[in-house]
């Protein structure tokens, strides 16, 4: 019964905000890019642990990383899809390592 209201919570809470949807799909998909790229990330993020989305804007890595684990269906999984779009728009399909991080 949770499960449910958590959906229709998260469902409403998209178009209220107006996050773009994401379907059960692409969250796996942009979920799997972020797990392949997630140390990468994490040896970016700033100070507060912010990881930079561009255009001045960052979100929390480990809130971002909490969410994807909850699933598509629960409140806040249209906002990190989002936030993922963004970090692949930024730093391409495949993050690779830079040249400080072993890359010749």
């Amino acid at each position: 019964m949770d499960e449910g209201r958590a959906w229709l919570a998260e469902l409403f809470l998209r178009v209220y905000d107006g996050v773009p949807t994401v379907s059960e799909a692409e969250f796996e998909e942009l979920t799997g890019w972020m797990r392949a790229n997630e140390q990468r990330f994490t040896a970016m993020v700033d100070p507060d642990g912010l990881v930079d989305l561009g255009d001045g804007i960052g979100a929390v890595l480990a809130e971002l990383l909490l969410r994807l684990t909850r699933g598509s269906r629960w409140s806040g999984a249209g906002e990190a899809g989002e936030m993922i779009r963004q970090l692949k728009a930024r730093y391409g399909l495949e993050v690779r390592p830079g040249p400080d991080e072993g890359n010749p």
